[in-house]
C-alpha cells in the first residue's frame, strides 16, 4: 500500500479519535526469524518505522514493554503447559516449523515480550484513557493447556 494511502487512513483514524491520546508498544525483541514460517518477523518494526518516518507519531508515543512474568503467564496457562515448554518439540508443534536450538529461547522471550506488551497497552489505555496498540500483539490462539497457530501464550 502506498505511503499516501496509509497517510490518508491514519489521518481519518486520527480525526475519529480527536482528543484521545494514541500510543504504541514496541520492542526490538519482538523480532524473531523462525525460518520457513509465514510469520513476518519484521511486521511490527516496519509499522513503527513508517509511523515515525512519516511524522505521524513521535518517539514520545512509543512505550517499551517488559517480558510477562511467569506469574502473569500462569493467569492464562496451566503449570503443566508452561513446564512442557521446556521441550523444544513443544514449540515445533505450536509454530509448525522446526525450532532450532539458537531460536528456541528467542521465540519464547519474544512471545513473553508480546504478552508484556499487551499488558502494558491495557494499563496505558485504562490509566490514561487512551488508545494504545501493542505492535507485537495478535497472538491469541493459545489455550490454557496448549499453544497453537504460532501462539505460544495468550
Amino acid at each position: 500500500m502506498a505511503s499516501a494511502t496509509l497517510r490518508r487512513y491514519w489521518n481519518r483514524l486520527r480525526r475519529s479519535l480527536a482528543g484521545t491520546p494514541v500510543g504504541f508498544v514496541y520492542s526490538p525483541g519482538y523480532r524473531v526469524d523462525l525460518g520457513g514460517s509465514p510469520y513476518d518477523p519484521e511486521r511490527a518494526e516496519r509499522i513503527l518505522t513508517f509511523l515515525l518516518t512519516e511524522g505521524l507519531i513521535s518517539k514520545d508515543n512509543v512505550f517499551r514493554p517488559r517480558r510477562a512474568s511467569l506469574q502473569d503467564l500462569r493467569l492464562a496457562h496451566s503449570a503443566a503447559y508452561l513446564e512442557g515448554l521446556r521441550d523444544p518439540e513443544t514449540l515445533t508443534a505450536i509454530l509448525g516449523v522446526e525450532v532450532r536450538d539458537e531460536v528456541y529461547q528467542q521465540a519464547l522471550q519474544a512471545q513473553r515480550l508480546a504478552v508484556g506488551g499487551t499488558l502494558l497497552a491495557t494499563r496505558h489505555a485504562l490509566r490514561r484513557n487512551s488508545v494504545t496498540v501493542n505492535l507485537g500483539g495478535g497472538f491469541h490462539h493459545a489455550r490454557p493447556e496448549a499453544g497453537r497457530g504460532f501462539c505460544i501464550f495468550n
